[in-house]
């Protein structure tokens, strides 16, 4: 007599695809969360360019200068990048464009910890943490090699859901990132130096910069 089947236990290819899923969520989430560190500068920079002193990966500065551009670049990137992956359109380009930063920011603080030694650390001056770049390369290695693994997993099996509407994005969470300008122009005003309201200001630029990636990166509930 043949054995019926667990109705409880998951099929294989759907538990394979919630596997999937759950990864893609929680590297999405980790790029949102290091990709914070380009919004705030970005708009220090356009806000309050007195406060807006960077470095990273050899090139800095204070406000705008040359390089500057590098860092509201890697945010249009980022943006770009939680477009696609909402949409579920151009898949290769998405899959390409994440392992690219993942790689390169990896491969950044890994040679920065090496060149630098010991002084070699990533710091914060608004909000006064002071990280090793050696420690910030242990979970950005395992971060990059998940994303290879969920990126592998994910060109090799066929999409079987439908890819949203170019304009199916959070409106309403947009409309929500573009209100909180004027909260964070303000706070910048009345601030001076690093005082509680220009962490005030910074804090409202990381929930801008939240929003703002979840406002493109939306999916409709009806789109499977």
């Amino acid at each position: 007599m043949m054995a019926s089947a667990d109705p409880t236990r998951p099929h294989p290819a759907d538990a394979g695809s919630m596997w999937a899923q759950r990864l893609s969520g929680w590297i999405m989430a980790w790029t949102m969360i290091f990709l914070t560190f380009t919004w705030t500068p970005t708009m220090r920079a356009l806000l309050r360019p007195e406060v807006s002193n960077w470095q990273v990966f050899g090139m800095g500065g204070s406000g705008f200068s040359m390089e500057f551009v590098f860092i509201p670049g890697a945010a249009v990137y980022g943006l770009l990048l939680f477009y696609l992956h909402g949409r579920q359109r151009l898949r290769g380009l998405f899959h390409g464009m994440l392992l690219t930063l993942h790689v390169a920011v990896t491969l950044g603080l890994v040679v920065s910890a090496m060149r630098g030694g010991p002084e070699a650390r990533f710091m914060g001056a608004a909000w006064g943490f002071d990280v090793s770049l050696a420690v910030l390369a242990v979970p950005f290695s395992i971060s990059t090699g998940l994303a290879v693994v969920w990126c592998v997993v994910e060109m090799r099996r066929p999409y079987d859901g439908s890819p949203a509407g170019w304009l199916q994005i959070g409106w309403k969470k947009l409309a929500l990132a573009v209100a909180m300008l004027p909260v964070a122009t303000l706070f910048f005003a009345m601030g001076e130096a690093y005082n509680g309201w220009t962490k005030a200001a910074i804090a409202v630029t990381i929930l801008q910069w939240i929003t703002l990636a979840e406002a493109v990166g939306h999916r409709p509930r009806s789109v499977p």
